[in-house]
Formats: C-alpha cells, sequence, structure tokens
C-alpha cells in the first residue's frame, strides 16, 4: 500500500490556489439512524432512515487579507450562497479544470514533491455551504492562521484523477 504525502495538498477555488493552505480534513459520508426505542426497552434501538449527511470539509491556512481567494470565500459566506463544481475544460489544451472547491492530494515522484492529479470535490448535483469563514487565530509567537468551514449538500465527496 503506498501512503500519500500530504506536503504539497492544495485547496483551489475556480482554477486558483487558496494560498498558504496547510491542511484539508473531510468529515466523511454519514448514515442518519433513526432511533426506534420504545418507552419499556432497556436499550435504545435504531434503524437507518434511508437518507445519509454527505458529511463537512474544514480547511485551515495562513491568513493573508490579500488573497483573492480566501477573501472570495468569505464572501460567499457571508452572502448565504453555495459553490457548485462543474466540470470544465481549460481552453483548448484540454486539461480538466474543476470550478468551485477542489483539495488535492500531495504525491512525491523521485524525492521532489509536487502536488497530484488525484483530488476530492463534492459530486455532480452537489453543492458546499460555506458555514464559517474570517475565523482567524494569531498567536504572539506564530503566523496567522485562518480557519474555513462547510457542510455538503446533495451529493456525496469523490476522488477523481485529471
Amino acid at each position: 500500500m503506498a501512503e500519500i504525502n500530504g506536503r504539497n495538498g492544495r485547496v483551489v477555488y475556480d482554477g486558483a490556489d487558496v494560498l498558504s493552505q496547510t491542511e484539508w480534513t473531510l468529515s466523511g459520508f454519514i448514515q442518519n439512524p433513526a432511533e426506534t426505542t420504545a418507552f419499556t426497552d432497556a436499550v435504545k434501538t435504531f434503524i437507518l432512515d434511508g437518507s445519509g449527511n454527505p458529511g463537512t470539509l474544514s480547511f485551515v491556512g495562513h491568513y493573508d487579507p490579500s488573497d483573492a481567494a480566501q477573501a472570495a470565500i468569505s464572501a460567499i459566506c457571508e452572502i448565504g450562497s453555495v459553490l457548485e463544481n462543474r466540470d470544465g475544460t481549460l481552453w483548448e489544451s484540454g486539461v480538466a479544470w474543476e470550478s468551485g472547491v477542489t483539495w488535492y492530494e500531495g504525491k512525491e515522484t523521485l524525492c521532489l514533491y509536487e502536488s497530484s492529479n488525484a483530488f476530492w470535490r463534492v459530486a455532480e448535483g452537489g453543492s458546499l455551504i460555506i458555514t464559517d469563514t474570517k475565523n482567524v487565530s494569531m498567536a504572539r509567537n506564530g503566523i496567522a492562521r485562518v480557519y474555513f468551514k462547510g457542510q455538503i449538500s446533495g451529493a456525496a465527496i469523490e476522488r477523481r484523477t485529471t
């Protein structure tokens, strides 16, 4: 089994890197259990209710108020809009790209680290609702960090390669 190195992972919004991101996390798909416990039951019982929660995404990085992608994601949260991924092709090069938010894995090639061609995104028909933005932490002896969180809606996360 090959390990995946996250050193050069990245978060991309509409084709532009969200600068200085240092970590991203997916919660994964969660099944929703419905409780079926009766008054006299000593132990709770559950069934699956037929719907699942596609999960959440969070990403963390160095705060940069001049970063256009960080500002755009914050603005989308503030106006209550959602991010949808749409497949596209970058000009005549034929290179696939994603609009919306994608998050890439890092890979190691001959001791050089580069971004992988494997990425994660909300599947077609889904969206990412940015729920938390401009959470900035500023330590006396460190670099300012910014935190973003989002709820995935309508479709699960998928891993793709270009």
